[in-house]
């Protein structure tokens, strides 16, 4: 792993700033002119000492990581000889989404992880970086009484990956709240042998009561100017990410005036949110389409396992990304910017509402029988599965998710004991 050591009172200022700067917006919007300009002088000192912006970022990264160090020892210290019971356990959960939600270093971290460029940043020390949330897992497990599983730790880090990104922007939300609540409790209770109802989401299900899980998307015509910007925007997106519209751009690319855009969409702010929409929804495999009935299940969990790590595979330069793969990736994208564009934020509370959404629909028409899945629990098992789908893509490469992840989730959720 890199070091990095100095005692250099400009470098200290420098990766101070910037780890604030990308939190607060984001790795596209990181210059250096705006860090000189915090920092109170020019660029030159800090082209001295950092010869590229990439040689910057790799610095920052790893500054972090010395944060999320400390962050997890002093967390660890705060919680030593408390009785691990399932309460505790849902609490301590809770209380760390909480303390990540407001924590730059966290975030930055997760502009990171769903932004992954390996000519930037350290997959080595990223690594390292998800090793030591395990570890804090693992350890915090293994001063409880009761013996858990090994795959425990590495289950609960996954989920809290994905359930950070929308903890950035819908802490405050009492809705939010209460799912969150709701699915760690149904994450926890059968490893706990408690008898509980959260994995029967009665707190989900009211949320979501009444309201349609994907919008209309028949309200433009195949030939409209509209349909046509929409189709751009969602190329654009999914080569660039989430960040990267512009209307001036976009607009232009097509040959319209930039007033287009409000004349079909009423304003830029619509018009992102309809066109991410677009790219979450497309290629949505059958099973999640509301629109077509499954009738014939997977036999058995050898052929389920078969095809979530097809839907989860990651991009190569041969194979596009599954699904799942994609859509885990733009929702994080879209989480992280919601706090620079607020109108994203409907966009992220609508996506963790209905989270689990079309995982329970699959249970009822083609999972195996051997899985029984209820709401609350298809709620744990979606987060969970898009957070195993970022990390997988930004610590192994190409490499898929491994079979035994599937089993194991299963064996936590969907198994009666």
């Amino acid at each position: 792993m890199p070091t990095m050591n100095n005692n250099d009172t400009l470098v200290d200022l420098v990766l101070d700033l910037s780890l604030e700067s990308v939190g607060s917006t984001g790795l596209e919007g990181f210059s250096i002119r705006n860090i000189a300009n915090a920092a109170g002088c020019s660029v030159t000192p800090i082209y001295r000492r950092f010869a590229t912006k990439s040689e910057l970022l790799l610095a920052v990264q790893m500054y972090a990581y010395g944060e999320e160090l400390k962050f997890h020892k002093d967390f660890t210290a705060q919680l030593e000889g408390m009785p691990l019971d399932f309460e505790n356990m849902v609490e301590v959960v809770i209380l760390y989404i909480e303390k990540r939600a407001k924590f730059t270093v966290a975030r930055f971290g997760s502009e990171v992880l769903v932004k992954f460029d390996p000519d930037t940043f350290s997959r080595e020390l990223l690594q390292h970086w998800h090793q030591l949330r395990l570890k804090f897992w693992s350890d915090l497990l293994s001063a409880a009484e009761r013996v858990f599983p090994a795959e425990l730790p590495g289950f609960i880090a996954t989920y809290v990956v994905m359930e950070e990104l929308y903890a950035y922007e819908l802490w405050p939300n009492t809705h939010y709240r209460m799912l969150l609540s709701e699915t760690v409790r149904a994450l926890f209770a059968c490893t706990f042998g408690v008898q509980d109802t959260a994995a029967e989401g009665k707190v989900c299900l009211w949320i979501n009561k009444g309201t349609d899980a994907f919008p209309d998307f028949d309200k433009h015509q195949p030939d409209d100017l509209a349909e046509k910007l929409l189709e751009m925007a969602a190329v654009e997106i999914r080569k660039k990410g989430v960040d990267s519209l512009s209307q001036r751009s976009l607009t232009k690319k097509a040959g319209v005036s930039s007033a287009m855009i409000a004349y079909h969409f009423g304003n830029m702010a619509n018009f992102v949110n309809e066109a991410l929409w677009r790219v979450l929804l497309k290629d949505l495999p059958r099973q999640y389409n509301p629109g077509v009935v499954e009738s014939v299940k997977q036999k058995d969990q050898v052929e389920w396992v078969r095809v979530l790590r097809r839907l989860t595979r990651p991009k190569t330069k041969h194979v596009k990304a599954g699904f799942y793969a994609e859509y885990a990736c733009l929702t994080g994208q879209a989480s992280l910017l919601a706090s620079r564009q607020k109108s994203l934020y409907p966009l992220i509370e609508h996506l963790r509402r209905i989270d689990g959404w079309g995982t329970y629909r699959s249970a009822q028409t083609i999972w195996p029988s051997s899985l029984n899945v209820e709401r609350g629990s298809a709620s744990v098992f979606s987060i969970w599965l898009k957070g195993q789908a970022v990390l997988n893509d930004a610590l192994s490469g190409p490499d898929m998710i491994p079979n035994a992840a599937f089993y194991f989730a299963a064996e936590l959720l969907f198994v009666e004991p």
